[in-house]
């Protein structure tokens, strides 16, 4: 048998002839153990909360790896302006070799019409008309190079442009990549830490008593154990029975709500 504590100070001082109060040691040992369960099962469930958390957190995080809508798109727009540059570039080179063609046939015509060497009317008219065609041609394809050489101008700011807002994109991306990596080293050390916790909170309480709690919180969205407030159970908000909430807190066993089917925790 065990002496309340603080029982028999109080009765002598009070000058009261009665024994002290006397309870069977194992009732107090059981009282004690059950209330212990329903506290480390409330508390097995913030760590599992915490633990989901943590989860959906990493797997935003991961799934903010790789390239963004911004890189991707400014890697478009640089690699087209590339691509213009090269299409102009090449058009600058064909023009060239059209004009190199043409004076290498202009030369020839221009030494025969005012060389000397020809000297009948027609078929030096014929040069004269020859010589035309090739100038009217060498006029055209120096317009095409203007606007070749105007294209090629754009072409290099815009590519410049490109290029420049693709370094500014990605460095604000690789800034972001290296943070969400820090933050996923962060979660990562916080869930070992979190699963730890669970361990040792787990080991806590008896096997009936978890298997009971993992069954609720598979079929209760995580919430396996409801604290009482005010007479009602925070899991479903029932007022809960007189007699429910007094052997709840009487902590003599693991009481369930009549409603939701929690585990109540009048802690």
């Amino acid at each position: 048998m065990t002496t309340l504590p603080g029982t028999t100070t109080a009765v002598a001082r009070l000058g009261f002839r009665y024994a002290p109060l006397i309870f069977p040691a194992e009732l107090l040992v059981k009282a004690n153990a059950v209330m212990t369960v329903a506290a480390d099962l409330y508390a097995l469930q913030e760590t599992d909360s915490a633990l989901d958390t943590c989860d959906r957190e990493i797997a935003r995080v991961r799934e903010r790896f790789g390239d963004s809508d911004a890189v991707t798109g400014a890697r478009a727009a640089a690699a087209d302006q590339s691509a213009r540059r090269r299409t102009a570039e090449h058009r600058a080179r064909e023009l060239d070799d059209q004009m190199n063609d043409l004076q290498a046939k202009l030369l020839p015509v221009e030494r025969k019409l005012y060389g000397g060497s020809v000297r009948q009317p027609k078929e030096l008219e014929a040069l004269q008309l020859d010589l035309d065609m090739h100038r009217r041609h060498g006029r055209t394809i120096e317009d095409h190079q203007l606007e070749v050489m105007e294209e090629l101008e754009a072409s290099a700011a815009a590519l410049t442009a490109a290029r420049a807002e693709l370094q500014t994109v990605e460095t604000a991306w690789q800034r972001e990549q290296d943070e969400l990596r820090a933050r996923e080293a962060e979660l990562e050390r916080q869930r070992i830490a979190l699963e730890t916790q669970r361990q040792a909170r787990a080991a806590r309480v008896a096997p009936h008593n978890l298997s009971l709690y993992e069954r609720l919180r598979r079929s209760k969205a995580g919430r396996a154990v409801a604290r009482i407030e005010r007479g009602s159970c925070l899991g479903c908000r029932i007022v809960l029975p007189t007699t429910t909430q007094q052997r709840a807190r009487s902590g003599l066993q693991v009481v369930q709500c009549t409603s939701c089917e929690r585990i109540l925790y009048a802690g």
